[in-house]
């Protein structure tokens, strides 16, 4: 909503846009919905960490500081937005803005989770898209003479 009333654009995709007229990397986010990411005319979508919201305090401090460890991190903006996503998805299940330790410590295992799961998927869709076979190559699922 404060994108949209900021800028003057109907949707947070036109919101998107402005912002990414004027920074490297813009980001708005959508609340229970996900957020937008920006960059370079490279957009995405980043849907919504699963939550039982609780209380919605620190969720926009917790995804950025998410976003920012990704980015820190020289993770692609797409893992950057799940990190995010996924941090702020474990705040507002608890009353306040600060986790437990024990919880912190669910938190940086479900990124390490997120970020090898993220890495494996490339990989994968990286072998779809160019598979060697004897005398063929097969370039995004057609074969062609080699």
């Amino acid at each position: 909503e404060e994108a949209v009333a900021f800028t003057g654009a109907a949707t947070p995709p036109e919101a998107l846009d402005v912002f990414a007229e004027m920074v490297s990397i813009a980001v708005v986010k959508v609340g229970k919905n996900g957020s937008y990411i920006k960059s370079e005319g490279k957009s995405y979508f980043v849907k919504a960490e699963g939550a039982d919201c609780i209380d919605t305090t620190g969720a926009g401090d917790a995804y950025a500081s998410g976003f920012l460890y990704g980015l820190s991190r020289n993770y692609p903006l797409e893992i950057c937005g799940k990190i995010a996503s996924f941090v702020a998805g474990n705040v507002i299940e608890v009353i306040g803005p600060r986790l437990k330790k024990e919880t912190i410590e669910d938190v940086r295992r479900g990124i390490r989770l997120r970020v090898s799961l993220q890495i494996f998927l490339d990989i994968r869709r990286r072998r779809n898209d160019f598979e060697r076979g004897p005398g063929l190559v097969t370039v995004r699922n057609q074969r062609i003479a080699a």
